[in-house]
């Protein structure tokens, strides 16, 4: 390998880094609320150890959009994530939830990031506001 090469590839790792680290994606940030299927999702940031049939790979987290709400994640996929779009039915958006080791219910939405509307953001402040409002 030549020198432009790992110096390219340096670079390359040094921004996916940047990627994880800054915890945004395609320009979300946490706390940003999308809209798919007329349902509001709250964009949490990137599970750095990669979700539920992608290892490793980081990927976007969405959850509920009130700390009272079901302790729950959704992950993305779509049928061009997989060769011949064939997603596994356990992925399937149709599919129940399922439980990890943790309690959290896990589930998929069949969308890409075109798929997803911003239509609100949800500061820290204000998440802290309706837990509060919430407990007493």
């Amino acid at each position: 390998m030549g020198l432009k090469a790992l110096i390219r590839k340096y670079k390359e790792k040094k921004q996916f880094d940047r990627f994880v680290l800054d915890n945004t994606w395609e320009g979300l940030i946490p706390g940003d609320v999308m809209e798919y299927k007329e349902r509001k999702y709250l964009y949490q940031g990137i599970n750095r150890n990669g979700g539920p049939g992608m290892p490793g790979f980081p990927e976007p987290v969405f959850g509920p959009i009130n700390p009272l709400g079901s302790n729950q994640v959704w992950y993305l996929r779509h049928e061009s994530t997989y060769p011949f779009g064939n997603i596994p039915e356990v992925m399937s958006e149709s599919t129940p939830s399922a439980k990890d080791i943790s309690g959290t219910l896990i589930s998929f939405l069949n969308a890409t990031r075109n798929d997803l509307k911003k239509v609100d953001h949800i500061t820290q402040e204000q998440w802290n506001e309706m837990l509060e409002g919430a407990s007493t």
